[in-house]
């Protein structure tokens, strides 16, 4: 259905006529009937105006920005999590090392990299990290977040500003102030918000401690798409740099025994 279509059959739903959708939403009437005829494309910003006018769901935003090929960044709060394939859980929980699934990018969640599943390797390295959790909150407000992270400022400093490249001229000042408000409780916050990324070694190598017994390892991550639509998730991992340390470490995470233990934990929808 193209995404004019999809905006006129809300207007209908709700009963309101092109006048009253285009005065609520500051638009003209010329516009909107552009936008419903498929003349027009629904940019981003017009979306930001027509959701609380048209009362769109997450799911209506982000298939309307979809098919528009505007950039995916969803406008309102995100949803409860994607619900996970079997698949998905058994690649899960028979990685032998730290792995877990977030929310994708295109919603809030995703923004603040909020957490989904993770496997027991994960919750070795990064206790108290669980679904519903977002690693941004976990960096900068729990306290066991700073002996996890080995370089943790400089680690904690680029997540910071890679959350405000995502949001900066893509959601209203206001919004932005609600979020920067949310991790006002870290003293660090703010100072990482208004300056410049920190230097650090190649990116996509982190140093992560286990806490229990004070092990460091160099681990490199990587991230990934998973899944179709509504359920599709991010999936993103740890491997470390010297395995035969990492097995001598963790003997029982050398032989993963089969799935379906329901050792891994995970968000319900």
């Amino acid at each position: 259905m193209p995404p004019g279509r999809i905006l006129r059959h809300r207007r209908l739903d709700l009963g309101l006529s092109q006048d009253a959708v285009a005065a609520d939403a500051h638009l003209s009437k010329s516009q909107l009937q552009k936008i419903e005829s498929g003349e027009r494309s629904a940019t981003p910003h017009v979306l930001r105006a027509l959701t609380p006018v048209l009362r769109l769901s997450e799911p209506d935003r982000n298939l309307v920005l979809r098919l528009t090929s505007a950039d995916p960044v969803c406008f309102g709060s995100g949803r409860s999590g994607p619900r996970l394939t079997i698949a998905q859980e058994r690649r899960l929980d028979f990685n032998p090392f730290p792995a877990c699934y977030m929310m994708p990018p295109m919603t809030i969640g995703g923004i603040l990299h909020e957490i989904v599943a993770v496997n027991d390797a994960f919750r070795t390295f990064f206790p108290e990290l669980e679904p519903g959790v977002s690693t941004l909150a976990y960096e900068l407000l729990n306290a066991k977040a700073k002996d996890v992270f080995v370089h943790w400022e400089a680690n904690a400093h680029n997540l910071v500003r890679a959350f405000r490249a995502q949001v900066d001229g893509y959601f209203e000042e206001q919004r932005i102030s609600e979020l920067k408000q949310r991790f006002g409780g870290s003293r660090d916050f703010l100072g990482m918000w208004d300056t410049d990324y920190p230097a650090v070694e190649p990116a996509d190598i982190i140093w992560v401690c286990d806490t229990a017994d004070g092990t460091v390892f160099e681990m490199f991550f990587y991230a990934s798409m998973d899944g179709v639509g509504e359920d599709q998730v991010l999936h993103w991992g740890l491997t470390p740099l010297d395995s035969d340390r990492y097995f001598k470490r963790y003997p029982e995470r050398r032989t993963h025994p089969a799935s379906g233990s329901g050792r891994f934990a995970r968000t319900r929808s």
